[in-house]
């Protein structure tokens, strides 16, 4: 929870807010709509004057700045900007592929079903992609789902595009 801010403080980050508002050019209505507040509460934080520590955090989803990001601007500092969607699949992709080559089967076995537990779309993905040259040797692992045959071709699929092509895989998937 952050402290309560002075005046001068309060007006620092209000005047911050106001800019990056309209430099991204979002209206009051708008940026208060997507941060959860009203447009009063919007225009009070803008103005410096007191409001709730959740509108703080509003302000932080709106600009997509980390949380604490609103006391740093209050002091004058720079807020902390979050990864954008892109940054952070791209990280997440590079990372799960090193170590997923570094990881048993069961091992991955059990971080799909857990990732399948916690996808809606779990079930649809049966029917998806059956034409990929990998397919047979996963389905050749028993124990396996049709959702986890087809993650795991995606898995590969994703592996094998980082990797340079040697003579013939083109035409294999060809």
């Amino acid at each position: 929870m952050m402290a309560t801010m002075d005046q001068e403080a309060r007006k620092r980050l209000g005047e911050a807010v106001r800019r990056t508002r309209t430099a991204v050019g979002l209206s009051i209505d708008q940026a208060a709509e997507a941060g959860g507040m009203s447009p009063v509460t919007w225009s009070r934080v803008e103005q410096g004057k007191a409001v709730r520590e959740l509108s703080y955090a509003g302000v932080e989803r709106v600009f997509g700045w980390t949380a604490g990001s609103v006391g740093l601007v209050s002091k004058g500092k720079d807020p902390v900007n979050l990864p954008d969607a892109g940054q952070r699949a791209a990280i997440t992709a590079d990372e799960a592929r090193r170590i997923a080559r570094q990881l048993p089967l069961e091992v991955l076995r059990k971080i799909v079903r857990e990732e399948l537990r916690e996808s809606a779309q779990g079930a649809d993905l049966a029917a998806a992609d059956r034409s990929r040259p990998w397919n047979e040797v996963i389905d050749a692992l028993p124990d396996l789902s049709d959702t986890e045959k087809w993650l795991a071709i995606n898995a590969i699929t994703s592996w094998r595009s980082t990797q340079p092509q040697a003579k013939g895989d083109s035409e294999e998937s060809a």
